[in-house]
């Protein structure tokens, strides 16, 4: 049982610490698009 938890936990980590990922990396970018868009200008 104790196998499992530490299996599930270590998921969970997993998934969180992708979607941070996954959200600084959008973020990012953003930013590098929205100030292509000003130097456009």
């Amino acid at each position: 049982m104790g196998g499992e938890n530490a299996g599930e936990i270590a998921a969970e980590i997993a998934v969180q610490s992708i979607k941070a990922y996954i959200q600084s990396e959008l973020k990012k970018k953003v930013k590098l698009t929205l100030s292509g868009f000003w130097n456009l200008r």
